[in-house]
């Protein structure tokens, strides 16, 4: 079993990190974050609007839309608006948001799209497909080293190759990772 950070440690990472100095010890580097991001205010509206279950009126890539929202999503330095339009689970990418407005009309949470949410890698919901890899080379150290696919499973750890699975929902949760390595 790993060890786990005690609660010390964990308070003294995050004091670090959220003023971060020359002489910490700590310095985090993730991915670059979207240069037009949606406005505080927004963010503020639809926290309100998931928390109370209000219908939302906003105007995504010039069209109006009405939606159920669910969840604010930070996927790969890039926000997203999970809510439900026409009885489809869709991501909105924030930026391209604007007029959004709460409504005083409420929905009910359905229970199961909140937990696919809570359980989908990313922003991509619907079905997912069962995908087996072959991994070898270099690759083979990083794709057994941490999970870079959705759902990811070692089936077989052979010399000089790794057998992988994962569950993906859209071609490019794996196509762009695939690509990177060919």
């Amino acid at each position: 079993a790993q060890d786990l950070l005690s609660a010390d440690t964990l308070d003294r990472l995050v004091k670090n990190l959220e003023s971060p100095n020359k002489t910490s010890s700590y310095l985090v580097k993730g991915p670059a974050y979207e240069q037009e991001m949606a406005s505080n205010h927004d963010f503020k509206l639809l926290d309100h609007a998931i928390q109370q279950g209000l219908i939302c009126h906003l105007r995504y890539t010039d069209k109006a839309r009405s939606v159920e929202p669910y969840r604010l999503i930070n996927h790969m330095g890039i926000w997203y608006l999970a809510a439900v339009e026409n009885g489809g689970l869709k991501a909105f990418s924030l930026s391209r948001c604007s007029n959004i407005l709460p409504t005083e009309e409420s929905f009910v949470i359905d229970s199961a799209i909140a937990n696919h949410i809570s359980q989908s890698d990313g922003i991509w919901f619907g079905s997912r497909t069962l995908v087996t890899l072959k991994v070898t080379g270099l690759a083979q150290h990083y794709f057994s080293r941490r999970q870079l696919l959705p759902h990811q499973k070692t089936l077989h750890e052979g010399s000089g190759h790794l057998l992988l699975s994962c569950e993906i929902s859209h071609p490019e949760q794996l196509l762009p990772i695939v690509r990177y390595w060919v």
